[in-house]
């Protein structure tokens, strides 16, 4: 079993061309979950106005998911306006962690987040 822990700020990580990947503590979520991809998981995340810990998140409410990962980092370009984006996908069991990052307005907020990967190979 490995344990994956990220604590801190909220924002934004690069990769290639994308500059606005979801990431905590400058670490991309999409990119965590796609090299663990097919693997069975366990996440557990807090988030907060204030910095904190995954030890101070346990005092607190906080969000549990278990599944498969599955993510993804897709660069794309139009070549009729030539606009680069990334796709960025981070599922786990079929919750879609990027999109709840994006609606509950984060940005600039802190997380608790640990990954804890069952079986299936140490990363």
């Amino acid at each position: 079993m490995t344990r994956i822990l990220l604590e801190g700020p909220i924002g934004t990580a690069r990769h290639g061309e994308a500059e606005d990947l979801v990431a905590i503590a400058g670490v991309s979520l999409a990119g965590l979950l796609a090299s663990l991809e097919g693997l069975q998981v366990t996440v557990r995340y807090y988030i907060s106005d204030v910095p904190v810990t995954l030890e101070q998140a346990d005092l607190q409410l906080i969000e549990v998911l278990h599944g498969a990962a599955d993510g993804s980092l897709c660069p794309r370009y139009s070549e009729m306006t030539g606009y680069l984006w990334t796709d960025e996908k981070g599922m786990v069991g079929g919750h879609d962690l990027i999109e709840r990052f994006y609606h509950l307005q984060c940005q600039g907020k802190y997380a608790a987040f640990e990954c804890v990967v069952h079986g299936g190979g140490d990363q």
